[in-house]
């Protein structure tokens, strides 16, 4: 797995929020000629003016594998050599009880699972990217080298959650990654190599041709404030309710919208997509949380000068990372978003989605809290439960130049706990799981920066099979001012 990762994710992560807040200093390149007013692309000019081949540009399919191979060689290496981690001691014997093995649903520790095995699809992915395979194409090559790390690179009996979430959460954000890098590369950031390192390789160092996906950022701002943190359980007669202090936080948020996702016909994956980043920390707590939406496909029913609507297929990576929440949800859905311009200078924006979530995953209170005994020696005990079900997600914006900018979004999960992957102590049944989120805003000083209040809510109902149900809640209710960059 990618223990390793975990000893340099918390850098990696500000590097990445650092780099994307660098954008701000490179706006007339990324602002470049390729997009109209609503960040449709018109031409792909302004990222292919190097390019020989045209549309056509070749696929470096063998190149593409053999880079697959090297991420995996590098980072085994790396677990083995020099941080002599127990299941990077592979032999001759583990690969052939590797392959004849029935594949399990592993132990491995949330933020293993859910952060860093994303983390190591992106290269899987970006091999194929930088070589100009396609989306899809790209996908699989992810699928390849996920499969050959659970055969080859490790001791551990191979992984069915792993090889699920690597190749998906690495092409939600390869993609997104690998647009970074291009807008970054052309706008001559020095550091864009971290985005897609791959890409960068192939194209500086080989003088080899990498095309580029045309688009741009539509949207970025940037969020800060202070909040207050409400967290409780309510638990069945079994067991006792518990109340926490309420907790003085620091927040810091992004957003951020890649091309316009209003009127739009979509044929290229995530030519539009949007991601959401929440950071909250204080005194013993953190909170860490990233929603990635891109659109693989879509139509434009109607196009007008006051309504613009798209309906597509996204794929979707939600992840929470918290003191008191675990969860995250990978998914595919149809979405609906409308824009609606009306003559008052009102701008109203809705949507509404429904998703497959195909693995879910959500921590068990009673696993997580030490009710338990807590595992022994060097072995894991997995803590979170793994679901399939679905999602059902509906937003509006309000806006208005002189009465400001009204938020709410409203996302519901639903999905049964898979029954072999439930772990020792823990307990099948069903979860149900609601995210809330209202704001408001109101220019202040500038153009660009406003002041505004915002509550976050989240609701989580366990019905198990054998352990007592537990209704989860935590709010968080904040100032904050926020900056619009882009």
């Amino acid at each position: 797995m990618v223990r390793f990762f975990l000893s340099f994710n918390n850098s990696k992560r500000i590097t990445f929020i650092f780099s994307v807040l660098f954008l701000y200093f490179l706006l007339p390149s990324l602002n470049a000629d390729n997009a109209d007013e609503t960040g449709n692309a018109v031409s792909s000019e302004g990222f292919s003016a190097d390019n020989p081949f045209g549309e056509d540009a070749p696929k470096y399919y063998g190149t593409a594998i053999l880079e697959t191979a090297f991420s995996n060689l590098a980072l085994f290496s790396f677990n083995r050599w020099v941080t002599k981690q127990v299941y990077a001691q592979v032999g001759i014997e583990d690969i052939k009880r590797n392959f004849s093995s029935m594949w399990v649903w592993d132990n491995d520790t949330f933020s293993v699972n859910q952060l860093g095995h994303p983390y190591q699809g992106v290269f899987y992915h970006q091999a194929g990217r930088s070589n100009n395979l396609n989306f899809y194409e790209s996908g699989l090559l992810a699928v390849l080298g996920s499969v050959s790390w659970e055969l080859l690179c490790e001791n551990e009996t191979p992984s069915i959650n792993d090889l699920i979430v690597s190749p998906t959460g690495g092409m939600v954000w390869g993609e997104i990654l690998h647009r970074f890098w291009s807008l970054t590369d052309v706008a001559g950031f020095p550091l864009s190599f971290i985005f897609d390192p791959f890409s960068s390789v192939n194209s500086k160092l080989f003088g080899r041709y990498v095309k580029r996906p045309s688009g741009r950022i539509y949207g970025l701002s940037v969020s800060a404030g202070p909040g207050v943190l409400f967290h409780g359980m309510d638990f069945s007669s079994e067991r006792q309710d518990k109340s926490d202090t309420p907790l003085v936080t620091g927040n810091l948020g992004i957003r951020l919208q890649y091309g316009y996702p209003y009127g739009r016909e979509i044929r290229t994956p995530f030519d539009v997509f949007s991601m959401e980043g929440f950071f909250g920390f204080s005194a013993g707590y953190y909170s860490a949380a990233l929603f990635s939406e891109g659109m693989l496909f879509s139509i434009a029913p109607k196009i007008t000068r006051s309504v613009k609507n798209t309906l597509g297929a996204t794929m979707r990576l939600d992840v929470v990372f918290d003191s008191n929440v675990d969860f995250s949800s990978q998914s595919l859905g149809l979405v609906f978003k409308e824009e609606r311009i009306f003559g008052n200078k009102l701008e109203m924006r809705y949507s509404c989605g429904a998703d497959f979530v195909f693995l879910g995953a959500s921590d068990y209170y009673f696993l997580r809290d030490g009710t338990y005994p807590d595992p022994v020696g060097i072995e894991e005990r997995r803590n979170y439960s793994l679901g399939i079900g679905g999602a059902l997600r509906a937003g509006l914006e309000l806006y208005h130049p002189v009465g400001g900018r009204f938020l709410l979004d409203a996302a519901g999960f639903a999905w049964k706990i898979i029954d072999d992957a439930v772990p020792e102590f823990g307990s099948g049944g069903a979860e149900f799981i609601c995210f809330l989120r209202a704001s408001y805003e109101k220019q202040v000083f500038v153009d660009n920066l406003s002041a505004g209040v915002s509550a976050v809510c989240y609701f989580k109902k366990d019905f198990f099979d054998t352990a007592p149900d537990v209704f989860d809640r935590a709010e968080n209710i904040s100032l904050f001012m926020r900056l619009y960059l882009m």
